[in-house]
């Protein structure tokens, strides 16, 4: 089967492509699944976060803020799956395939070199034929044409039949890598919509009212002492305005109460003079 150079060139320019390009994707999806990693250590912290802020809570809220916790950790147990598969049916076919380019270039170099000793021996036997000298290295160059030839043609038969078997593993690594690939997501996001979509409606299971009815409640109480305390202080302050022993103003009047009775008995006597006078 004969092959000209200039698709031997197109080939080696294609392997190299396809090399080039499964390695971007390797690199990409590797990268991609790390952040994933670093990701989830960040829903880790967020978990933890709400559990402690959680036991600060009392009634509905901590309920909630317990449960979304918790279905965090489950989604990020879903994401740590996706990523151990990705591992193995994304990453390492990838990192396979570079095998299957090198298969491929090894028979492009087989042709290439199975090609110059072709035209050399070609070059040597037109060189010795056309000299006019011995028939015996006429024939021998001959021989060694006919063979550089034979194997020349071998190795674009073998560079056909790898490249055949190179282009369908391609297409069937890249159909199976991106259908892992988008498999493993699919999967990852359909469990982490179900599960962040059922505590999503217990957040609107909280009754507010009774929440805020709980904190006053507890609140009460403790505004009862208080007004006791200070209605007793009030009391207390009362009873130190109303004696005589600790108002000054009291002490100071001592005196005119002292007079007092005596005004009052002599408006009584004058009162009685005037009466039995009249009578």
């Amino acid at each position: 089967l004969a092959m000209s150079d200039e698709k031997a060139r197109f080939l080696t320019s294609k392997v190299t492509q396809v090399e080039r390009m499964m390695q971007c994707i390797f690199e990409d999806a590797d990268l991609l699944f790390y952040k994933q990693q670093s990701l989830s250590k960040r829903y880790h912290r967020i978990t933890q976060t709400l559990k402690s802020s959680a036991e600060q809570e009392t009634g509905g809220i901590r309920t909630v803020m317990t449960a979304i916790a918790e279905t965090i950790t489950y989604v990020e147990a879903q994401r740590r799956k996706m990523l151990e598969r990705a591992q193995t049916q994304v990453l390492k076919p990838l990192k396979d395939f570079s095998a299957t380019c090198r298969q491929a270039k090894d028979a492009l170099k087989a042709r290439e070199q199975a090609v110059e000793r072709m035209k050399t021996k070609q070059k040597h036997y037109d060189k010795l034929s056309t000299s006019g000298k011995d028939n015996v290295k006429v024939n021998q160059a001959n021989l060694e044409l006919v063979g550089a030839s034979t194997e020349a043609s071998q190795s674009n038969t073998v560079l056909y039949e790898t490249m055949g078997r190179f282009e369908r593993r391609k297409i069937a690594d890249v159909r199976q890598i991106l259908g892992n690939f988008l498999h493993a997501q699919i999967e990852f996001h359909a469990r982490s919509l179900e599960l962040l979509s059922s505590v999503y409606d217990v957040l609107y299971e909280v009754d507010e009212e009774a929440e805020v009815q709980d904190l006053m409640d507890h609140l009460k109480p403790a505004l009862g002492a208080g007004d006791l305390v200070r209605s007793r202080a009030s009391s207390a302050s009362s009873m130190e305005f109303a004696s005589p022993k600790v108002s000054p103003r009291d002490d100071d009047m001592g005196p005119r109460r002292k007079s007092t009775p005596g005004v009052i008995r002599t408006e009584r006597r004058e009162g009685t003079g005037t009466g039995t006078g009249t009578g």
